[in-house]
């Protein structure tokens, strides 16, 4: 396409692109897509997978879009159906964490669900109880 690769002064391309900003939190690596609001949250996927070239199992990992703090997980809808545009930031972190809790005795354990120590913000929620209960299934 002729127009492939001018810059307009808004940031988006005159073919109609525009860059994804994402982080990887396993990885510690800011990586940018260049998708148009077409693209569905799979496809997104993909490409970060195949632009990042780490052979991995990507199976654990959600994107979680830090503006509306929600999860990603309609992988069949588009950017645009989600409503993110090109000031959007997603992260790709693991999608299950690290539990804390206190017992009736008074004791403090961890524990995740492959006992791994994870970590993550406080402001970011677990995923929703079937989308964590279809991953058990598979295991």
């Amino acid at each position: 396409m002729a127009l492939d690769g001018i810059r307009m002064p808004d940031g988006c391309y005159a073919d109609g692109t525009w860059e994804l900003k994402m982080h990887v939190t396993d990885l510690h690596r800011d990586v940018s897509l260049r998708v148009t609001g077409e693209i569905h949250i799979g496809g997104v996927m993909l490409k970060l997978v195949e632009k990042l070239d780490v052979k991995k199992d990507w199976s654990d990992h959600a994107l979680w879009w830090e503006k509306k703090k929600t999860w990603l997980l309609k992988t069949h809808w588009t950017l645009d159906k989600y409503g993110i545009q090109a000031d959007a930031r997603l992260l790709l972190p693991l999608s299950y964490f690290l539990l804390l809790y206190q017992t009736h005795e008074g004791q403090h354990s961890m524990e995740s669900q492959r006992g791994q120590e994870e970590t993550r913000p406080v402001n970011w929620p677990l995923l929703p109880d079937s989308r964590r209960e279809g991953r058990d299934a598979e295991r």
